[in-house]
């Protein structure tokens, strides 16, 4: 699990496949722990609505315990708290940091 978050907003954690995604819509070297400083919030941003409106996306499948398929989870759904968050930091300047969530076992 990766936790993304800035000093005044709501965190959230998202699975480790899906988090690295989203770095890379963001344009970003994916590294963890990371952080975009928020000068450069705005172009992060745009690097993710812009990845959301072409359809940038991988299969996104969640599997139940009991093997039955559940209906894939869409990109622009998974990417819905990081853009929240952004935007929340856009307005308030702040920067957006994220590192491996250890406290969810």
């Amino acid at each position: 699990m990766i936790r993304f978050e800035s000093n005044k907003s709501a965190g959230f954690s998202m699975l480790d496949d899906d988090a690295n995604h989203m770095l890379e819509l963001l344009k970003h070297s994916g590294a963890v722990p990371g952080a975009i400083r928020a000068e450069d919030i705005g172009t992060a941003l745009k690097n993710l609505q812009d990845a959301l409106k072409a359809g940038d996306s991988k299969p996104a499948t969640v599997e139940s315990p009991d093997d039955e398929q559940d209906a894939p989870v869409g990109l622009n759904t998974r990417a819905y708290p990081l853009l929240q968050l952004l935007e929340a930091a856009q307005s308030k300047q702040e920067t957006v940091m994220w590192d491996y969530d250890n406290s969810i076992v």
